[in-house]
């Protein structure tokens, strides 16, 4: 009586289940890998929830519950294998994440909800994506390792090591750099009217500075973060001669009663200073697992000041002054380009390169007071004018695992083109000559950069 009635069953099931035998979709029953899913093996609504985890739990030809529990599952008719083995390479592939689109007992997609069970529906129908790897402490979810801290392990970029909420880097950078294109000729030791040696020159050299800044995450291809780099130089230089020889002076207006003096010692202070204050925005441009390369967007604030003085004397008399100032600030654009690519290793390479377009002003100083304390010569310009500021950084660099610690080192170039410098201000003061054309010259920063970058 048992047997009949086993197989009056398979032969319901059988009529139920026509598309075994037309080798259409077969129905396929899952688990929702979540706690409080339903257990129960039939089919229910879609439910809206989360993207969860799926895995196959039973292939069985008949979705009837009392057939379940009367027959064990059947193997697969040929004309659904292919489906079927698909299905199972894609789940073996590894952790997946289902997208959010579901296929209910009637097999239709919803885009809308997340799926709770499936009915009828073919492997097809069902979409994955793996997940990416990413840094938790010191170890790497999904299947990377953290421990070589090289190209294939858990590098930096988007959707690795970085979470959208905690992903802060502080950095701080010494620069050793500079000022060139900015020197002037101040004064030469003559005999009579003939130059007699070597020409005075306020000519600065390496000196240090620093830059400071941080970005946040803004999501794991996005950030957002401010820096503020300073700089200041001082040069001094000093010579003087025996009578009957004398020293000439270079910065002097010729139709005063001084320049037509002789002296004996020439001394000149000479400072160059500049700060930027930079906002910026970056987003990912492109990938690779051994590299990335960053768009920059932002703001830039800069103030650039040239001072100089030069003092012109004979012994036991007080000296003829010159003083200079230039100074400029101003606000604008910034874009460019920020990359990094690791070579063996955490060892690799850097590049950074910036365009800044700042709109602002000049001011420019001259005054001339001889040992009498009376102004000879006084002059003063302004000039608004938009200055570009190229930079360009490249070097070397080392990265702890999951990039939590970044040490480089390389070389800074920047230049201020259309900039008003102290050497053709004071030429325009001389010639009586202010043509805007004129006056102007391009003032170059370079030399090296250290950086010590902490990440978290």
């Amino acid at each position: 009586m048992a047997t009949t009635r086993l197989a009056i069953a398979w032969v319901v099931a059988l009529l139920m289940t026509p598309t075994l035998v037309q080798g259409e979709p077969t129905p396929v029953s899952f688990a929702v890998d979540k706690k409080d899913a339903d257990s129960a093996p039939q089919a229910v609504e879609s439910a809206q929830m989360k993207p969860t985890q799926l895995k196959p739990v039973a292939w069985n030809p008949a979705p009837v519950a009392d057939v379940r529990a009367l027959a064990k599952p059947k193997e697969l008719p040929a004309a659904t294998t292919d489906a079927a083995e698909a299905l199972k390479e894609a789940m073996s592939v590894g952790p997946t994440t289902a997208r959010a689109s579901t296929v209910s007992s009637t097999g239709q997609v919803d885009p809308a909800v997340t799926p709770v069970s499936f009915g009828v529906a073919a492997a097809s129908d069902i979409e994955f994506e793996s997940t990416a790897s990413y840094c938790e402490g010191d170890s790497c979810v999904g299947g990377d390792s953290c421990s070589s801290g090289g190209c294939g392990s858990c590098v930096s970029g988007c959707g690795k090591c970085c979470q959208p909420a905690n992903c802060v880097r502080v950095y701080g950078d010494y620069l050793y750099i500079q000022p060139t294109d900015a020197d002037f000729n101040y004064a030469i030791p003559r005999d009579g009217l003939a130059p007699m040696g070597h020409v005075g020159t306020a000519d600065p050299d390496y000196q240090p500075g620093f830059r400071v800044g941080f970005d946040v995450a803004l999501s794991r291809c996005s950030s957002i973060g401010a820096s503020w780099t300073w700089f200041e130089s001082q040069t001094h230089d000093i010579f003087s001669v025996d009578a009957p020889g004398n020293i000439g002076a270079l910065v002097l207006q010729p139709a005063t009663t001084s320049a037509s003096s002789s002296f004996l010692v020439a001394e000149t202070f000479y400072d160059i200073d500049f700060q930027y204050i930079d906002l910026a925005y970056r987003g990912l441009l492109t990938q690779s697992s051994c590299g990335h390369i960053d768009y920059i967007v932002g703001l830039r604030y800069g103030k650039l000041t040239q001072d100089a003085q030069v003092n012109l004397s004979t012994t036991g008399f007080s000296p003829t002054v010159v003083t200079t100032n230039v100074d400029f600030e101003g606000l604008g654009l910034q874009i460019g380009l920020e990359g990094d690519r690791r070579v063996i290793g955490g060892f690799g390479v850097y590049g950074r390169a910036l365009a800044n377009f700042m709109a602002g002003e000049f001011s420019a100083d001259y005054l001339q007071v001889n040992q009498f304390n009376v102004v000879e010569a006084q002059s003063a310009l302004d000039d608004d004018r938009v200055v570009p500021i190229l930079e360009a950084e490249f070097g070397v660099m080392w990265a702890s695992k999951c990039d939590r610690l970044r040490l480089s080192a390389g070389y800074y170039f920047s230049s201020w083109f259309n900039a008003l410098s102290t050497r053709p201000w004071i030429n325009a003061v001389q010639n009586n000559n202010y043509d805007f054309n004129d006056v102007q010259d391009a003032i170059t920063f370079s030399g090296v950069v250290a950086r010590a970058e902490v990440r978290f």
